[in-house]
């Protein structure tokens, strides 16, 4: 196939697929933390639970063409790891937990390394003559939990999807955005003061319905003072119940009018949710 083909290709497919399935859409964006924090079981359960997500969307008919799924990662930095696509065609990848780089020369750094979530300062093998904090290799970096890149990521990616909806004669209903982390944020602490008001801001504005879900290790209060709703605290890892929750929620705003209020399924929360 020529370039220009397949960058024509590219250019496409949402003019194809508004046109072939002209449904209001629902976008629901999932910002997943991915730090090394995450690594085992707990990534496990959680792909298991998002393909479980995909799943139940595809069981309802109506909710499997309104609503479009995007995931978002974050650790030492965020990325896109799924574009928005309906649920119909939504078909998930496994994650995988940000395992840091490998580092094989001796490093020395003006500060203490930080490992996992960012709170647990490793102590240096040796002091450089000039004061500096040095470790010998090989040893593996860790990017931390970038959770305000993560945010800032996703709300500049839902609007982005608006616009495509507006450009394209495509009504919607109010995004949603949910985070899920078993961290804290590892970036200074005006950063994530920053993108907490620009969160809150956006979901006071009805931009964008943000909710936020910490897995064991997470610290809640430090979540609690982000999110504009109350965290809610994941029991064990009960991922495969909160996304049966999730999917359901996802059906009932899709059989409402777009400008509906949000209501919750708050007899679910106790499925899945330590309430």
């Amino acid at each position: 196939m020529k370039s220009g083909e397949c960058m024509t290709i590219e250019l496409i497919p949402d003019e194809i697929r508004f046109a072939e399935n002209p449904e209001p859409r629902c976008p629901c964006v999932l910002l997943v933390d991915v730090s090394n924090s995450m690594l085992g079981n707990k990534m496990e359960q959680l792909n298991n639970g998002i393909a479980t997500f995909a799943q139940e969307l595809k069981s309802d008919s109506l909710a499997s063409l309104r609503t479009e799924v995007a995931i978002i990662t974050f650790a030492g930095s965020a990325e896109m790891a799924q574009e928005f696509v309906t649920a119909d065609r939504f078909e998930p990848q496994p994650l995988n937990v940000d395992e840091g780089v490998m580092i094989t020369e001796d490093q020395c750094y003006p500060n203490p390394l930080s490992f996992g979530d960012g709170t647990n300062e490793q102590k240096p093998d040796y002091m450089s003559e000039d004061g500096l904090y040095c470790y010998r290799a090989p040893f593996r970096l860790l990017g931390g939990t970038n959770t305000s890149e993560g945010i800032s990521l996703a709300l500049d990616e839902i609007e982005k999807r608006k616009q495509t909806y507006r450009d394209s004669g495509i009504d919607y209903y109010r995004p949603w955005l949910f985070l899920i982390t078993d961290g804290e944020p590892t970036e200074p602490q005006e950063v994530v003061d920053h993108i907490a008001r620009r969160l809150k801001e956006a979901d006071s504005q009805k931009k964008v319905a943000a909710f936020s879900v910490g897995v064991e290790g997470a610290d809640m209060d430090v979540l609690a003072r982000i999110s504009p709703r109350r965290p809610l605290m994941l029991k064990g890892l009960a991922f495969s119940s909160m996304f049966v929750w999730l999917s359901h929620s996802m059906s009932r705003v899709s059989r409402s009018r777009t400008d509906d209020e949000i209501t919750l399924d708050t007899d679910g929360l106790k499925d899945w949710a330590a309430i």
